[in-house]
């Protein structure tokens, strides 16, 4: 699983992902929208938007934090990206990534 730690408030970068599938090559997201997940300790949705994706062949995505993304409490997240294919299949936990949120230094 992957790890972030981010800062309460930050605002305005990327977040960039690369989806793999089972054997590590890159997976085709063409005619795919992507949705970038937070959730807390009880899986209570925190976020939920949509990703961009920069280079569909590669498999490569990315979420730019907006302005009150993380206005949430210090600890402990859960993130995943859901995607969703042009016949409306879903395939969610893509990537779990471990976020921890820390407070501002100053």
């Amino acid at each position: 699983m992957a790890s972030l730690t981010l800062n309460r408030h930050d605002k305005g970068f990327d977040i960039n992902f690369a989806v793999k599938d089972s054997d590590g090559n890159a997976y085709d997201l063409t005619a795919h929208t992507i949705e970038f997940h937070i959730s807390d300790e009880n899986y209570v949705t925190k976020l939920s938007k949509a990703c961009v994706i920069t280079d569909a062949a590669q498999g490569l995505c990315k979420y730019t934090l907006g302005n009150d993304d993380l206005d949430l409490e210090p600890g402990d997240y859960l993130g995943e990206l859901e995607l969703t294919t042009a016949g409306g299949l879903r395939i969610t936990n893509v990537s779990k990534i471990s976020i921890k949120l820390v407070e501002e230094c100053g």
